[in-house]
């Protein structure tokens, strides 16, 4: 155990199978294809989940502190209410998915595919967003506290009403006339 409750790096699961044997619980209808796949609530803190095939997955209330997404395609997943501090997305693909009131603080998104993606109300603070495509997402009310969005693609993207500091970086960033800044 780290700080403040986020969790080492885990062994990956070889498989959703293997995972749900973690979790103590079957795995319920959602296949991730025609429904989503249903964690809410799970503890999958500290797991490495970059080796899992994963779709869109409803992670609505989830300890997902310290996991590692890197590379997975979890496009159309719902975080909202989730806690992801720590958590990795680097060259992810969140695009189109909601992180509304998730707990985002630390979080790493370089690389990531995060357009249409919805951070209303989360805390991004002190994560990283570096070289991300958040193109057309929205951060209404949004803690960027010392994020670093560094070189990322933000056309059309709404940070008007995002929280930022002076850490906050917005550098090398990709705007159109669509995009709202702080």
């Amino acid at each position: 155990m780290t700080d403040e409750g986020v969790q080492e790096r885990l062994p990956a699961p070889a498989s959703l199978d293997d995972l749900f044997q973690r979790l103590r619980r079957a795995q319920g209808p959602g296949d991730g294809v025609n429904t989503p796949l249903d964690l809410r609530g799970a503890d999958l803190a500290g797991l490495d989940l970059s080796v899992l095939h994963l779709l869109v997955v409803d992670f609505r209330g989830a300890r997902l502190a310290g996991a590692d997404f890197s590379r997975v395609n979890v496009s159309g997943s719902d975080f909202s209410g989730a806690d992801a501090r720590e958590a990795i997305f680097a060259e992810a693909d969140v695009s189109d998915s909601h992180f509304d009131g998730a707990n985002l603080t630390g979080a790493t998104f370089a690389e990531a595919q995060a357009s249409c993606a919805c951070f209303d109300g989360a805390s991004l603070a002190g994560a990283i967003l570096d070289h991300a495509d958040a193109s057309y997402a929205t951060f209404t009310g949004t803690d960027l506290s010392g994020a670093s969005l560094s070189g990322a693609d933000l056309s059309g993207a709404d940070l008007a009403d995002a929280i930022c500091d002076a850490q906050t970086t917005l550098s090398d960033i990709t705007t159109d006339a669509q995009t709202r800044l702080p």
